[in-house]
């Protein structure tokens, strides 16, 4: 899912979905009446509720209906049981699978590659003893020219090579395609695009148990579970690097989750038409609309800058 934006998934009644807390700030200035479906960037839990409900306060004074979408089942069962609207559906079902593809399937010039920001809680220091890595990362810490200065963040990883600076999609997809093995080393967070990023590159993947929503998108025929230690995640990435395991398998068994996820979407979309008193496209059909096209549900996304242009602003 795209920042800096929304989506606009029906036009009447209006259906916006949007991620982050400035993005559904600007949402609710929107002049319209709309249900935003709203996706976190981190797990919900018990001390997200009091943020939470005020966020559906602040819908209803701006005429809109918030509906909570989660990425995670425990955060899910938690809203559902509170009666917050919203449903199951991961934020990974926006991820571009054009992008997101297998370019090299054979040449590997790194054992494993992790795409992970400059901060704490992706714990960059696990993948200290993978002999050959690549980290592809963000954040603040620089060098006085300005560039990613990953080994003055994290020395564990110094002997790895990473990106100087932000990198577009294809760059990244390039970089997916060198390694034998991706990583996700968070203990918690959100739904960690990367993860399902790069499966649909056909990399078997290595991870610490986590919570957050990106388990989700498991399957032991090429996603190994290790302990968080260095060690431990080393010797997975041995071991996934070694199975040769088909990355078209791996491909179209992810493909086949996102494709759940995304008509579990055009159903949630179709309910709240029909609730509207409005007349519902067919699933089948609303799916080819959103998702079935050159640019995907991206097609659908409009920058702030542009809300104008849609007698949105």
């Amino acid at each position: 899912m795209l920042f800096s934006g929304v989506y606009i998934l029906w036009e009447d009644p209006l259906i916006l979905s949007c991620q982050g807390s400035a993005e559904l700030s600007v949402a609710f200035q929107i002049r319209r009446p709309a249900h935003i479906l709203y996706s976190p960037t981190w797990l919900w839990t018990l001390r997200s509720l009091p943020r939470l409900f005020f966020k559906w306060l602040q819908a209803r004074r701006s005429g809109k209906v918030l509906h909570f979408m989660d990425n995670a089942r425990q955060s899910n069962g938690m809203l559902r049981q509170l009666n917050f609207p919203g449903d199951l559906i991961s934020i990974n079902a926006y991820i571009d699978e054009h992008l997101f593809r297998i370019t090299n399937d054979r040449q590997k010039k790194y054992d494993a590659v992790y795409a992970a920001g400059m901060v704490p809680y992706k714990r960059l220091y696990l993948a200290a003893k993978i002999p050959s890595l690549f980290v592809q990362t963000y954040g603040d810490c620089r060098t006085a020219d300005g560039a990613y200065d990953l080994a003055r963040y994290e020395p564990a990883v110094r002997h790895a090579e990473y990106n100087r600076c932000w990198v577009d999609g294809e760059d990244i997809v390039t970089v997916y395609n060198q390694a034998s093995v991706g990583l996700a080393l968070s203990k918690c967070e959100g739904a960690m695009l990367a993860s399902v990023e790069y499966m649909l590159c056909g990399l078997p993947q290595v991870s610490t148990p986590c919570r957050g929503g990106r388990e989700m998108f498991f399957d032991d025929r090429f996603v190994k579970i290790v302990e968080p230690t260095a060690e431990a995640v080393a010797a997975g990435v041995a071991e996934m690097k070694s199975r040769k395991i088909d990355p078209y398998m791996i491909r179209e068994e992810t493909l086949k989750k996102l494709q759940s996820h995304r008509l579990s979407l055009c159903d949630y979309i179709i309910r709240i038409i029909q609730m509207s008193g409005k007349s519902a496209p067919g699933r089948n059909k609303l799916y080819d609309r959103l998702f079935e096209n050159k640019y995907g549900i991206h097609r659908w996304f409009v920058h702030f800058r542009n809300l104008k242009d849609y007698g949105l602003a």
